[in-house]
């Protein structure tokens, strides 16, 4: 499965959100909100052909996952499903579980590549 294919059938999983995928083309390292430090803002390692799942309803868009190609030192995909969402009405919750699957059969594709 290709980005823009995992992109296409996320998208099909409910009208009212809307997906997005960002695939970083090089190894970078981004500044993130992170409460837990006395800055405020930490640094977040982001890795070539890293993966991030953008999720919109209405004018709000959240991370709702992100998705790491084999990298020191894991040596499989893996996925980072902490999201900004942390919790869900039950239709949420239908759309959260259909992201899951689709996004586990994107890592067994990768994983058989």
């Amino acid at each position: 499965m290709t980005t823009n294919e995992l992109e296409q059938k996320l998208n099909k999983l409910d009208n009212r959100m809307k997906f997005s995928i960002r695939e970083y083309d090089k190894d970078n390292v981004e500044i993130s909100d992170d409460s837990s430090m006395e800055s405020g803002l930490a640094l977040v390692q982001v890795y070539k052909g890293e993966i991030k799942v953008y999720a919109k309803l209405g004018g709000h868009e959240i991370v709702m996952a992100k998705i790491m190609p084999p990298h020191d030192p894991l040596v499989t995909w893996s996925v980072d499903l902490e999201s900004q969402a942390a919790s869900y009405d039950p239709d949420s919750l239908k759309i959260y579980m259909g992201v899951l699957k689709i996004i586990d059969q994107f890592l067994a594709d990768k994983e058989n590549e």
